[in-house]
């Protein structure tokens, strides 16, 4: 979730700023709350990649749990 705000999708100086941050949360939080079911939410600390390096075991222990949780339908 980055992006000014301006429909751009490029970071600018105000991504920065706790203000940026307040922002790109409350945009992911409303994707979130237009997404259909199942869904869960989990956060995660850390900045952008910390999913993918050092909060990598929290990260995809939570999607195998969901995953299992809900499996494809027969077919898909």
């Amino acid at each position: 979730m980055t992006g000014d705000g301006g429909g751009s999708g490029a970071a600018g100086p105000a991504d920065r700023s706790p203000s940026g941050t307040a922002r790109r949360i409350d945009t992911g939080l409303a994707a979130y709350n237009r997404t259909l079911e199942p869904k869960r939410l989990v956060t995660i600390p850390g900045g952008h990649f910390a999913p993918y390096t050092t909060e990598f075991a929290r990260a995809s222990a939570a999607a195998t749990a969901f995953f299992r949780d809900h499996p494809a339908p027969d077919g898909d």
